[in-house]
């Protein structure tokens, strides 16, 4: 960082190296996969069910929300779509954060009615993993644990709370605050620490 530099004029020169370095990462990714990190002199990527892949469409959203370049709309729009299958998907719960960094932001910048078609559908995949007796909704099924519930999963809230708001639906209401309650219950301790 050069001295003198203002804010703005550091924030654009970063916004600019990100443009470029999302337009880079799209040229090694095949369909269907989402990058993870590049090291050892190589770039590692993933298939769409890694709890990431929601991350790269999101950022792409947020830099085209930032610069209006047309091609980082359409590769955000790529990589989204396809994270289509996941709203489906109801082996753990990232679909929160896959779906709503991806199609939330995608939905909020557009207005793209199939893309609210997604978030709600992921929204009612999502809800099928609560247990009203628990008061959460379950992070993963393990043979370990008798119901997982880590505190990545409070990420979800957003989703539910955003279709919750679309459709004035209070039943989502009452599922986002109970598991908020439950989580800050079990996962936080007296002085304000976590337990994850």
């Amino acid at each position: 960082i050069k001295a003198k530099e203002s804010m703005t004029t550091i924030a654009n020169r970063v916004i600019k190296i990100a443009v470029e370095h999302c337009k880079n990462m799209d040229k090694n990714l095949e369909p269907n996969r989402s990058p993870r990190y590049y090291g050892d002199g190589k770039f590692v990527d993933k298939n769409i069910e890694w709890w990431c892949s929601g991350f790269y469409p999101g950022t792409m959203w947020y830099l085209y929300e930032a610069t209006c370049d047309e091609q980082m709309l359409n590769l955000a729009r790529k990589h989204t779509e396809q994270l289509a299958p996941l709203q489906w998907y109801n082996k753990n719960h990232d679909i929160g954060f896959q779906i709503f960094c991806s199609y939330g932001n995608g939905y909020r910048l557009t207005g793209n009615k199939s893309y609210e078609k997604v978030i709600t559908n992921a929204c009612a995949t999502l809800i099928t993993r609560y247990n009203p007796t628990v008061g959460s909704i379950r992070s993963w099924d393990s043979r370990k644990w008798k119901y997982a519930v880590i505190v990545d999963n409070m990420m979800n809230l957003e989703l539910l709370l955003k279709v919750a708001n679309m459709y004035d639906d209070n039943d989502l209401c009452s599922i986002a605050k109970s598991h908020a309650d439950v989580t800050m219950k079990n996962h936080f301790r007296e002085d304000g620490s976590s337990w994850h």
